[in-house]
């Protein structure tokens, strides 16, 4: 059996008359959290107390809105005397021989002050051969007396909190989520501030690669997400890929999808009532993400768009990814290779939008129509197989095709194996052969070989991209 002493993030005190319904979703959080196997009580402003069958302190430090837990021992308080003999025989052997402290707080109507208190332990626990050092003790006793009851712990059993507020606190957010460090890190940042999120994932690559990120999600919402179950949408995002990269000067593609992006999350937020959107946009982390573009990327849009990680550095970023316990995971998620060449750091706003409204208007429509939501608790993997069965990954290259070039790094040698390489603007005049995209590492280029099957292509993807098909011709 362990108990624990809960105390409540600052952010949660500070919050006046909200601080009790602060505090009630805390406490269905922490019931979430430690799955009924713990007795939780309020015993006052600020304070919890559990009685748990198993150690959770772990999982306690992972819930929002906790600044700190100490595993205790719980006491009756009769008198000062009787109360310093309990917690001399808890701590005799501990402080044998040891410097220690002795930290009172107190709550309540008493007789006496909290130095009283201290002195009176301090005094018992010398008995034990202690020395008490308030500086640079080597055992620091917690005694906390809230009216009659008394809770008593030390430095070993203290464990910081992730602080916060609540998730359920604030308002729904709709994240552009990829899986990757910003992404992530931005979700679990406004999950600190108690906004339930909600997960939009733009499908650029491969059936693998959307697993790894969303394994990703899966064990942010696992181990972070206590008391709130995320809605995941996924969008096709293969018939937008190929039409910018049909229609659209090369400059201007990464704005482009950038800008889709933005327009098919506020019509999903929209239906659904989600008060802002949110992204991993860290100023100039890319080309793309100037304050410039970011403005050209979001132009007319009128809906908040939240960015968390905004002024943080990538190693800032990391740094938060590895303490959350994420690092690991998101490296096997890879970037998509269609975007082709970075923009220039300030977009010509005027400029880019005549491109950009050669785009067919009826595209996120379409893309709206094939949406699907998966839920994290459910066997989500396996839905995802059974949507995207078919394979159409190859290894080699079959006799008479045509390569399809999404890198842009080979079509300009015109045939490569004895095989012709062809844009993909030039595709239609393939319908009748097999073809074989081919990028970078074989992600994008399985989700439009995918999308051009239904389009009644013979479209393969080279798995392992441009590094297999050099493999080949050697």
């Amino acid at each position: 059996m362990k108990s624990y002493l809960i105390r409540v993030s600052g952010e949660i005190s500070l919050k006046g008359g909200w601080r009790r319904r602060l505090e009630k979703i805390l406490e269905n959080n922490m019931r979430v959290a430690v799955d009924n196997k713990c007795v939780v009580k309020r015993i006052d402003w600020g304070r919890f107390y559990l009685e748990c069958q198993d150690d959770f302190s772990k999982i306690l430090t992972k819930i929002f809105g906790v600044h700190e837990i100490l595993e205790t021992k719980h006491l009756e308080l009769k008198d000062l005397k009787s109360l310093g003999e309990k917690i001399r025989d808890i701590y005799c052997e501990y402080v044998r021989d040891k410097k220690f402290a002795v930290e009172v707080k107190r709550v309540g109507q008493h007789n006496f002050t909290s130095r009283d208190v201290a002195i009176v332990i301090g005094d018992m626990l010398r008995e034990c051969g202690g020395r008490v050092d308030l500086e640079n003790p080597d055992i620091k006793i917690y005694v906390e007396v809230r009216g009659y009851d008394v809770y008593v712990s030390d430095d070993k059993k203290r464990f910081r909190g992730v602080g916060g507020f609540p998730i359920g606190s604030s308002e729904k957010v709709l994240v552009l989520f990829s899986g990757g460090f910003d992404s992530t890190v931005a979700t679990w940042m406004l999950m600190r501030k108690g906004c339930p999120t909600d997960l939009l994932y733009i499908n650029m690559g491969s059936l693998d690669n959307m697993i790894r990120s969303l394994e990703v999600a899966e064990k942010l919402f696992r181990e972070w997400g206590h008391g709130y179950s995320p809605r995941i949408f996924i969008a096709d995002f293969s018939e937008v890929i190929r039409e910018i990269r049909s229609i659209i000067k090369p400059v201007y593609w990464q704005i482009a999808v950038k800008r889709m992006m933005y327009i098919l999350a506020k019509e999903i937020a929209s239906k659904y009532g989600y008060k802002a959107l949110a992204s991993g946009d860290s100023i100039w982390e890319a080309n793309s993400q100037t304050i410039t573009n970011l403005r050209v990327s979001e132009d007319s849009l009128d809906m908040t768009v939240l960015r968390p990680v905004i002024g943080m550095t990538k190693d800032d970023i990391i740094k938060i990814s590895i303490d959350i316990g994420l690092y690991n995971l998101i490296t096997k998620v890879k970037e998509t290779c269609w975007l082709g060449a970075s923009p220039p750091i300030k977009i010509n706003q005027e400029k880019f939008m005549r491109e950009f409204n050669k785009l067919n208007k009826d595209l996120i429509n379409k893309v709206l129509e094939k949406i699907i939501t998966i839920d994290l608790e459910e066997n989500w993997r396996e839905k995802l197989e059974k949507l995207y069965e078919i394979d159409v990954s190859i290894d080699h290259l079959l006799e008479n095709s045509v390569i399809i070039d999404l890198t842009k790094k080979l079509v300009k040698k015109r045939s490569v194996g004895g095989l012709e390489i062809h844009d993909l603007g030039e595709i239609d005049l393939f319908k009748e052969r097999d073809i074989i995209l081919v990028c970078e590492e074989g992600e994008t280029s399985e989700l439009l070989a995918r999308e051009l099957r239904l389009r009644g292509f013979r479209a393969y993807s080279l798995r392992g991209g441009l590094k297999r098909l050099q493999e080949i011709i050697k």
